[in-house]
C-alpha cells in the first residue's frame, strides 16, 4: 500500500523547460500524507526571446493526493491530475500555422485492504479530456487548406483487483473491471493542390470532408494468472485474460488472451527466460478513424509476442542481457503517414499525405544490453538493438517508416570533484525515406517507392553534469546539459517546395531538414 511520507518535505525547481513545484507531508497523528504537484512549462518565454514568429506554446499540468488510513488494514486514496496546453505555432513565414488547445483531467479514488497474504484494490476513475486542433496551410504555388478537429471524451471505469499468496511457491491474481467511453467528433478538412502537385502525388485536385458523430464504448474486461516455483532452478507464470468491447457503432470484439513465461535458473547468476503470449488491442471510443472519413471501427488488431532471453550477473558487479524477440501483428490499424516530410504542422494538409492499409505486420529482432562499474572511478552502459519492422501490403511487404536495423546507445558516468559527469552516445541505422527521382514531365521529378532508400547514420552525443550542494535544509541539485553536443545535422526529412518562375512555369525545390541542433539546457532544484 506504499509507505507514508513521515515529515514535510517538497522540491522546487526552476529550468529551460519548466518551472515546477512538489510538497509532500504527514496528515495529523499519522493517519496519512498528502501530496501536491504543479509545473508550467517556459517554451513560450523561451520562444519569444529566441524565435518570436514561431509561436507562444503554453503546457500547465498539477497533480493532488491525499492517503488516509481506515484502520490497521486499509487505505483510501483520492487524487486529481489535471493538464492544459494552448499551442500556437507558425512557419515558413506563417504559409503553415496550427492551434491546438486541450484539456485533461483525471479524478480517482482507491480503496486498498490487505491481511495476512491477501491484498485487494478497488479503483473508481472518471477522464475528462477535451482536444481543439485547427491548423491551415498557404501555398498559393503548391496547396492550400484547412482542417478543424474537435473532440470530447468522458471516460468512467471501476476496477477491481486480487492477490493472494497461497504458500512459498504459489501466488494468485485476478480481477475485472467495467469501462464507459463516450466521445463526441466534429472533424472537417479542405484542401487545393494545383494540378501539376495532384498529379506527382496521385492526388485529387481538391477534396473536402466533414463528419460530426458520437461514439459510445462499453467495456468489460477480467483476468486471472498464477506464478509458482517448480523446484530450485524452474518457476512458471502465466494467465488469461478476457475483454468484450461493445461500440455504438453496432459494432462489438471479443478475445480471449493468453500468456505464459517461463524461467530457468542455471545458476545463481545465470537465468533463461521464453515468453509466450497474445494481446488483443480494443479501440477507445476516441480511436474512431473519422479523418479517414470511416464511420465504424476497424478491426480489432491482435499481436502474438515470443522472446527469449538470457541474464548473467559476472562477479565484477556487470550485468548482461540478451534477447531475441518476434511480434506477429494481424489487422493493424491504417494509418495516415507523409511520405516526404513528416515533422510538420498540418500533416493532412500536406499533398504527401498518403493512408496505409496493411494487412499483416511483423516486428523482429535482437537487444543486447551491458550494465555495470568500470573500474574504481566509472560506469557505464551499453545497448545493441538489430530489428526489422515492416508491413505486409497487397502481398508486398514494405518497411514501416521506424524501421531502423541497427540501433547502439552508450553511457559512461563519473563522480568527479562534487560533480556527477555523463555522457550517452546514441547511433542508429537512418529510417528509411521516400526517394525523389528524375523524370521527364513538367517538374521533372517523380516520386518513387515509397519507403525504398536510406540516408546516412543518425548519430548524436548528449553530455550531462549535475552538482549536490548541501544546505541549511536539504540541497541544491544543480543541472547542465548539452543535446547533440557535436551539433551533428542528422536529416529527418525531405520537404517539397513549390515556385513559380519568371516564366510562370511551376518549378519543385527539394529542401532537406534536419532533426534539433546543440541545445543548451540548465534546471536549479531545492530538495528539502
Amino acid at each position: 500500500m506504499g509507505i507514508l511520507a513521515d515529515r514535510f518535505g517538497g522540491r522546487l525547481s526552476a529550468g529551460t523547460l519548466n518551472v515546477s513545484a512538489l510538497l509532500a507531508g504527514p496528515l495529523p497523528a499519522g493517519s496519512g500524507d498528502w501530496l501536491a504537484f504543479l509545473r508550467r512549462g517556459v517554451l513560450d518565454q523561451v520562444a519569444r526571446l529566441v524565435e518570436p514568429e514561431l509561436g507562444e506554446p503554453l503546457i500547465v499540468d498539477a497533480l493532488g493526493r491525499v492517503r488516509y488510513r481506515l484502520g490497521r488494514d486499509a487505505m483510501l486514496t483520492l487524487g486529481a491530475l489535471l493538464a492544459d496546453s494552448d499551442v500556437d505555432l507558425a512557419v515558413r513565414d506563417g504559409a503553415e500555422t496550427s492551434r491546438s488547445e486541450s484539456d485533461r483531467s483525471y479524478i480517482w479514488g482507491a480503496l486498498d485492504w490487505q491481511r495476512d497474504a491477501t491484498y485487494v484494490r478497488t479503483l473508481l476513475a472518471h477522464t475528462s479530456a477535451g482536444v481543439d486542433r485547427a491548423g491551415a496551410l498557404r501555398e498559393p504555388a503548391g496547396s492550400t487548406g484547412d482542417v478543424l478537429d474537435r473532440r470530447d471524451t468522458e471516460t468512467t471505469l471501476l476496477r477491481q483487483d486480487w492477490r493472494h499468496t497461497l504458500a512459498s511457491d504459489w501466488a494468485l491474481r485476478w480481477g475485472a473491471s467495467a469501462r464507459r467511453d463516450h466521445t463526441d467528433y466534429d472533424y472537417s478538412r479542405s484542401v487545393e493542390f494545383v494540378p501539376e502537385v495532384a498529379a506527382l502525388f496521385d492526388q485529387p485536385p481538391s477534396s473536402d470532408l466533414m463528419r460530426e458523430t458520437a461514439v459510445t464504448l462499453r467495456e468489460y474486461e477480467a483476468y486471472v494468472g498464477a506464478s509458482r516455483n517448480l523446484g530450485a532452478r524452474w518457476s512458471v507464470e502465466g494467465g488469461v485474460h478476457w475483454n468484450n468491447a461493445r461500440y455504438s457503432t453496432d459494432q462489438d470484439s471479443s478475445a480471449w488472451d493468453p500468456r505464459v513465461v517461463l524461467l530457468y535458473r542455471l545458476s545463481p547468476a545465470t537465468r533463461f527466460r521464453l515468453a509466450w503470449g497474445r494481446m488483443t488491442q480494443t479501440w477507445t471510443s476516441d480511436e474512431l478513424p473519422v479523418e479517414l472519413d470511416l464511420a465504424a471501427f476497424e478491426s480489432a488488431s491482435r499481436s502474438l509476442n515470443r522472446v527469449l532471453g538470457w541474464e548473467h550477473d559476472f562477479q565484477s558487479g556487470l550485468a548482461l542481457r540478451v534477447e531475441a524477440f518476434d511480434k506477429e501483428i494481424s489487422d493493424p490499424r491504417a494509418r495516415r503517414e507523409n511520405l516526404l516530410d513528416s515533422i510538420t504542422l498540418v500533416p493532412e494538409l500536406r499533398p504527401d499525405a498518403i493512408v496505409i492499409v496493411p494487412q499483416r505486420a511483423r516486428v523482429t529482432g535482437a537487444d543486447v544490453h551491458a550494465s555495470g562499474p568500470l573500474g574504481r572511478h566509472f560506469s557505464g552502459w551499453l545497448s545493441y538493438s538489430w530489428s526489422h519492422a515492416r508491413d505486409l501490403i497487397d502481398g508486398r511487404e514494405m518497411p514501416r517508416s521506424w524501421d531502423q536495423r541497427h540501433a547502439l546507445a552508450m553511457g559512461l558516468s563519473r563522480d568527479y570533484r562534487g560533480w556527477n559527469l555523463s555522457g550517452v552516445f546514441t547511433a542508429r541505422s537512418d529510417w528509411p525515406v521516400t526517394p525523389i527521382l528524375p523524370a521527364p514531365g513538367p517538374l521533372g521529378i517523380e516520386i518513387g517507392d515509397p519507403y525504398s532508400e536510406r540516408d546516412r547514420i543518425y548519430h548524436t552525443l548528449d553530455l550531462r553534469a549535475e552538482r549536490r550542494i548541501p544546505v541549511a535544509r536539504g540541497e541544491l541539485r544543480l543541472i547542465l546539459e548539452l543535446q547533440n553536443a557535436t551539433n551533428r545535422q542528422n536529416h529527418c526529412c525531405t520537404e517539397l517546395r513549390f515556385e513559380r518562375n519568371a516564366d510562370g512555369a511551376l518549378v519543385a525545390r527539394e529542401v532537406r531538414q534536419n532533426w534539433l541542433p546543440i541545445v543548451p539546457q540548465a534546471s536549479v532544484a531545492w530538495e528539502f
